[in-house]
């Protein structure tokens, strides 16, 4: 029942920021709204750290040099993310999303020898696959050079 409340949690909250970044966008660039959602976490986290809610590690080089690039990464993608629902729809974005464990798992798979998934793992998979392919098929509004920026920049093109 945990892992099934999480799931739905996240869910939730994931498709709800997808709305509310949409919909602000009408009112700041991609690049703004996401320094003033960095720099709210930023402040959130910093006051319940003070208030002795949660535990930080302090900020010192020897914390801070591994996670730099790991947070390099991360803002790319926030950035990569917030660039795509500009230009595209929020159904569009959230099929988009759901397909990237199946190109995580051959990129683990082929580039860094770990062991295949399981068949269970590859039905779930195969069916999220097929799930994006019939969206692609149904969606008049779905453009593929409107999630082409996305991937140009990730692969490099």
């Amino acid at each position: 029942m945990n892992i099934l409340l999480s799931i739905l949690s996240y869910s939730f909250c994931s498709a709800t920021m997808l709305i509310i970044n949409k919909a602000l966008m009408g009112f700041l660039p991609p690049a703004q709204l996401a320094t003033l959602q960095f720099l709210f976490a930023g402040i959130i986290v910093s006051l319940l750290g003070k208030l002795n809610l949660i535990k930080l590690t302090p900020l010192e080089k020897a914390n801070v040099i591994p996670y730099a690039k790991y947070a390099g990464i991360f803002l790319f993608a926030v950035y990569s993310n917030m660039k795509t629902l500009q230009s595209s729809n929020v159904d569009t974005v959230i099929v988009f999303r759901s397909s990237t464990p199946i190109v995580v798992c051959l990129a683990d798979t082929l580039l860094m020898g770990r062991v295949a998934p399981s068949l269970r793992s590859k039905v779930a998979m195969g069916c999220m696959g097929l799930g994006a392919f019939l969206y692609v098929l149904t969606d008049a509004a779905f453009k593929l050079g409107k999630i082409l920026w996305l991937c140009g920049n990730v692969f490099g093109g």
